[in-house]
């Protein structure tokens, strides 16, 4: 963003590159924007890609820098704006108004309902267990435990037996079963860690083999 004119800017303050990729087009930079009343209310974001990312699925996205924090105001619109200012060179305290093609909007709100849904799926996975912990299947009892799988050493990187009401997430590893020596497995950030190996076995790569 800049304050000046071909040539340059007013000051050397006044320049504020960002390089963003986004599916949005830029419209204008408006000196108002009075918007639609279509359910959306204007909202706080730390930088315009935010804006972009909240606004996925709409028609149109506008934002303003907010001088007194240098955070952005930002609106989404599923229709056109009810009116607009005069067009004006872009600069801090203009609004960015940014639109959609209909297509580009369409293909949003495919994505917004899978974002929508990845979330309530982890929604789901809270009701479960604390925060930091998940339910994994006890066999196949139909019951589940709460495990920390970054470091559960029967369960490494995921539940061994299935993820309790998520038949499709991926299922972790048995650090006792790798061919390790016995107490010489751990399970790191997801990941078994072997330290020995049986009898027979050597510890090449991180692995034991044969």
């Amino acid at each position: 963003m800049t304050s000046g004119n071909d040539d340059g800017c007013t000051a050397p303050t006044n320049l504020n590159v960002r390089t963003t990729e986004t599916s949005f087009q830029l419209q204008n930079c408006y000196d108002s924007v009075t918007y639609a009343n279509d359910g959306f209310n204007i909202f706080v974001v730390i930088e315009p890609k935010d804006c972009f990312r909240n606004c996925n699925g709409a028609y149109k996205a506008t934002f303003q820098e907010n001088s007194q924090n240098n955070y952005y105001m930002c609106h989404c619109s599923y229709n056109d704006f009810a009116a607009v200012g005069n067009p004006v060179t872009c600069s801090p305290t203009s609004y960015f108004a940014y639109f959609h093609t209909r297509d580009a909007q369409a293909s949003g709100l495919v994505r917004r309902k899978v974002r929508e849904q990845r979330d309530l799926t982890a929604r789901r996975e809270i009701r479960y267990c604390p925060s930091g912990l998940t339910a994994c299947n006890v066999d196949d009892t139909g019951n589940y435990e709460c495990l920390d799988t970054s470091s559960e050493l029967e369960s490494c990187g995921g539940c061994l037996n299935g993820r309790y009401g998520n038949s499709s997430a991926s299922v972790g590893i048995d650090c006792t079963n790798t061919g390790a020596a016995f107490g010489a497995s751990t399970c790191v950030n997801g990941q078994c860690v072997i330290s020995a190996c049986k009898k027979g076995l050597k510890l090449v790569d991180g692995k034991c083999r044969s």
